[in-house]
């Protein structure tokens, strides 16, 4: 993220990925929660930081891309 955080998506399986984020250079991690998907979406192959800070992700079935301004959690 613009501020340092770093953001990883973890895809355990079904369609709630998890997400956890480290302030400190990932020294520590906060405690994992899940994020939301548009109905029909199953999974997500790539993420991506914009410009203002909100998360850009692609799911490939069906081929969609998905903005969240809340790090991944809507």
């Amino acid at each position: 993220m613009p501020d340092g955080t770093i953001i990883v998506l973890v895809e355990p399986g079904g369609n709630k990925p998890i997400f956890i984020r480290s302030t400190d250079g990932v020294k520590t991690w906060s405690k994992p929660y899940q994020g939301s998907l548009l109905e029909g979406v199953k999974t997500v192959s790539t993420l991506g930081v914009r410009r203002d800070g909100s998360l850009m992700a692609v799911s490939e079935k069906p081929m969609r891309l998905i903005y969240s301004s809340d790090q991944g959690k809507t």
